[in-house]
Order: C-alpha cells, then sequence, then structure tokens
C-alpha cells in the first residue's frame, strides 16, 4: 500500500477517523478491532481515543508503525466499500502528550468529568484521566495551548 504512504507523515501516531454511524467508546474500539485485527496481534495498539462527537474518532497509536498499517487497512476498505468508515486522515496533533494537553486546555477540570472524555491506555488497561495527565504530559504544554487557544 504504498499509494496512501504520502498522506500520513513519518513518525505520526495520530489518526482522525469519521464514521457514517454513531458510535461510543466500547463500539468504536470493537470496530476498530474488528477492521484492522492484525494490529491487537501482539500488543494493545492504542493509548489515547477521543471521541468528541459520535462520528469522529481521534486515535493515538502507540508507535508509527500500527498507525500507518490502520490508515492503509481502512483506506483500503474505504475503497472496497465494506467499511462505515468516511474519512481517515491524520491528526492535527500528534502524540498522547499533545492530545491530552490539548483536550485538557480546552475543556479544563471539568472536563474529566465529562462522559465523552478522552480514554488513556497503558499496556491495555484504561488509566484514570487525571492520573494520565499527571503522569505523562507537563504543566508547560498545558499553558502553551491554553494560550494558544
Amino acid at each position: 500500500g504504498l499509494r496512501h504512504a504520502m498522506d500520513v507523515a513519518p513518525g505520526a501516531t495520530s489518526l482522525v477517523i469519521r464514521t457514517s454511524q454513531d458510535y461510543r467508546y466500547d463500539n468504536f474500539l470493537s470496530m476498530l478491532q474488528f477492521q484492522c485485527g492484525d494490529l491487537w496481534a501482539s500488543v494493545f495498539p492504542i493509548d489515547f481515543i477521543y471521541l468528541p462527537c459520535p462520528r469522529v474518532g481521534i486515535i493515538n497509536f502507540v508507535n508509527h508503525e500500527l498507525c500507518w498499517m490502520c490508515f492503509d487497512m481502512i483506506t483500503q476498505r474505504m475503497q472496497m466499500g465494506t467499511i462505515r468508515i468516511i474519512k481517515v486522515q491524520q491528526a492535527m496533533y500528534q502524540g498522547l502528550q499533545a492530545n491530552l494537553a490539548v483536550y485538557y486546555a480546552k475543556a479544563g477540570r471539568r472536563g474529566l468529568e465529562r462522559k465523552n472524555a478522552p480514554k488513556v491506555f497503558l499496556e491495555g488497561q484504561e488509566l484514570p484521566l487525571r492520573q494520565a495527565l499527571k503522569s505523562f504530559v507537563a504543566p508547560e504544554l498545558i499553558q502553551h495551548f491554553r494560550a494558544a487557544f
């Protein structure tokens, strides 16, 4: 699938996926697992997922290879018309830290309690959002994004 390689920059790990139907977190992850099963072969491939609305998912993969494989598989299935995904592209923010920091900078402390707040995984185990922010995000990064919005 070299033909799509240009659509995901070298080193990119985060994708935005738009779907033609509404999803909740559990359904979205099952759908992704069903469509890109190979990614789950040896590791839990993602460490961040955020559904800002029921038809948009922002996902960060634990490495670039997995991100690229997912992009490639989804693109091929979209061409075959066998998937409820209508668009897949590189996300605006890349990596677990940046995506977490952007969410917190925009949503604030109240955002931690939201039903659709992002989910963070460490080797497949879901981490409480507060703990993930403390562990992975430098306060300076949050300040940086706050200033930007």
